[in-house]
This record gives C-alpha cells, structure tokens and sequence, in this order.
C-alpha cells in the first residue's frame, strides 16, 4: 500500500496519535477506578451481579479453570513439544511516545 502522505504529514498524524494515546492511557486509569468502586461495593454487599438503571449490567465473580503449562511441558518433553510446534510470521506495529 502506497502512500501519498509527505513525511511532515505522517509526522503529524504520529503526534495526533501520541496525543489520543496519552487520552487513552488517562481513561483506562478513570475506567479501573470505576471499575474498582463497582466491585469494593459488590464485594461489601455480597453481590454476584448488580444492574444499573441504565441496562448496564456487572457481574463479579472468582474463576477457576486449568492451565497447560507449556514451559514444563516444554523443558520435561522438548522433542514432543517442538512436533507440535508450529512457526507463524506476522508483522506487528508499535507506538511509543
């Protein structure tokens, strides 16, 4: 994919996205914190789920499920983990401000 954008454009699309970056990393700190309020109360109350007025719904709950630990499984059968091991290519993007 060819772009027509001259560098100093893409230099300003670089710090819009640092810009809605920083507002996303503020929100997530606002949005733990709600999140943290919700269930000290429903913790307090003994609440599995609590609806809010607005069709919102929080439920909180303890799960349990197994795991494979594939580092033993790895370390304990190393020529039956690498059959089973498959290589995958993929391109990955990252941002930093």
């Amino acid at each position: 994919m060819k772009t027509t954008k001259t560098t100093a454009e893409i230099m300003k699309v670089m710090a819009e996205l640092a810009s809605y970056t920083e507002m996303m990393d503020e929100l997530s700190i606002q949005v733990e914190s709600l999140k943290d309020e919700i269930k000290t109360f429903m913790i307090e109350n003994d609440l599995y789920e609590l609806n809010g007025e607005d069709g919102s719904r929080a439920t909180y709950s303890t799960v349990r499920q197994n795991k494979f630990n594939s580092s033993l499984f790895k370390k304990d059968f190393a020529d039956i983990y690498m059959e089973y091991c498959k290589k995958v290519e993929y391109k990955r993007f990252g941002f930093s401000r």
